[in-house]
């Protein structure tokens, strides 16, 4: 699990790799533990996934640390993203 650019200022792009295809959830949340934003869920092996900074209802987020979690099954995979104005 990995994003680039880190930290970015209008998006950034996730990238993940899997041994095969599985069941994968891919979300956001703040510094705090909320929720933010599921960007992915369903099937896949490989993954390549625009994030644009904004929550689920289309509002741009502040500047801050961000947390995109990969859940596979029991599997979960962190990462930590900084966001610039």
């Amino acid at each position: 699990l990995a994003n680039a650019p880190n930290p970015f200022r209008s998006s950034t792009d996730i990238s993940f790799n899997l041994p095969g295809e599985q069941i994968v959830n891919l979300t956001i949340f703040d510094a705090a533990g909320r929720k933010v934003r599921e960007l992915y869920w369903g099937r896949a092996a490989d993954g390549h996934i625009s994030w644009d900074g904004k929550d689920s209802a289309g509002r741009l987020l502040t500047s801050g640390v961000y947390f995109c979690k990969l859940k596979i099954g029991s599997i979960t995979l962190t990462r930590k993203m900084l966001k610039l104005h």
